[in-house]
């Protein structure tokens, strides 16, 4: 693919460009109107990388992909008695997914383009620094932010208004099913929450973390908490905004990648995946077992591309976030929220054919 360059001011060091629409109604994201830089506030008690050890890669100013093979391997996690999250078996076919999430300078600069091509209402964001993640994106920002990258490229978009794919989304909130998505086009979209979790897991089966059973503060950029045996930070923590506008995340990359590349697959903001939150995974097979089969061994043939749920107004999220502990950092763990919030510890990564 063309690499997505930003313009070069995005990337000097420490410059936070002012918001005009970082508070837009809708949402829980930062306060509306002009922001200044503010300082560290030193009440935020975070877990931050190790001062020596792991080096922070340099991250390039385009998008980087990881692809994943076909692959047929089970998500959902049985450990510690974790809440609706089933295993089973799914095959993915191919594909690739960025290395990184979504930074904040991608996304302006993706948006300064959308925003003269028909995209009305993506809005402008701050963060701590332009390779922070972007923070306070909902669900349909995410989805026409992806339209508007497949434009700028000259990809055919994923997402439209209609059953027949003539209609591109570029505006608004209407209702989008599993129909309204070309998932052959060559566009970028967001993962299916199989598709995340795969890609989190690194190529391990049956761990809490895209590393193994155990997280610490030089792992992932999460609240830690003292009550988890897995939770070795040896800290217990409430974190909150910085000076009540910017989250306390870390750059992209500044933790261990996982065994396919993947970073912060764990912790620094939630992701956005695609599919509607379901307790089972929108499979009936799987509900079927569950709720008639009185439980026990599940014996059913991997799902071919599962895609969620297409009823009901709650999207999944994954992998955990600066202000939430270990157990939501776990890649089996799921989350949900309305698709219009705009949170400040929710962002996304994307993915496209190979």
């Amino acid at each position: 693919m063309g690499s997505v360059i930003l313009p070069r001011e995005l990337f000097r060091a420490g410059q936070v460009p002012a918001t005009d629409a970082a508070g837009s109604s809708g949402g829980m994201g930062a306060a509306g109107g002009r922001y200044e830089k503010p300082g560290m506030s030193t009440a935020v008690t975070r877990v931050d990388p190790p001062e020596s050890g792991h080096k922070i890669p340099q991250i390039q100013p385009h998008l980087e992909f990881v692809r994943i093979n076909e692959t047929v391997a089970i998500i959902g996690d049985s450990l510690d008695g974790l809440k609706e999250a089933v295993p089973h078996p799914v095959r993915l076919s191919a594909y690739c997914i960025s290395r990184h999430e979504v930074t904040c300078a991608l996304w302006n600069s993706v948006r300064g383009w959308a925003s003269s091509h028909g995209y009305t209402d993506l809005p402008y964001m701050a963060a701590m620094s332009p390779m922070h993640p972007v923070a306070g994106v909902s669900w349909f920002d995410a989805l026409k932010w992806c339209n508007a990258l497949s434009e700028m490229e000259g990809r055919v978009p994923c997402y439209y208004l209609d059953a027949v794919h003539r209609e591109v989304l570029r505006a608004g909130k209407p209702p989008i099913s599993n129909q309204r998505v070309k998932w052959d086009a060559g566009g970028f979209r967001l993962p299916t929450e199989a598709e995340w979790e795969i890609a989190a897991r690194g190529g391990l089966q049956g761990k809490r973390f895209p590393w193994g059973d155990e997280i610490g503060a030089a792992d992932a950029c999460y609240a830690g908490s003292a009550d988890l045996d897995y939770d070795k930070s040896g800290i217990s923590s409430e974190r909150d905004l910085i000076d009540g506008v910017l989250a306390p995340t870390s750059s992209v990359g500044s933790y261990a990648a996982n065994g396919f590349g993947l970073y912060d697959m764990a912790g620094n903001v939630f992701e956005w995946c695609w599919d509607g939150y379901d307790k089972y995974y929108g499979i009936q097979a799987l509900r079927d077992h569950c709720e008639h089969a009185g439980g026990g061994n599940l014996q059913m043939p991997p799902v071919r591309d599962p895609r969620g749920s297409s009823t009901g107004d709650n999207c999944v999220l994954k992998g955990g976030s600066w202000r939430h502990h270990a157990d939501d950092a776990r890649c089996a763990s799921r989350f949900e929220l309305p698709g219009t919030i705009r949170s400040p510890h929710v962002g996304f990564r994307i993915v496209r054919r190979p």
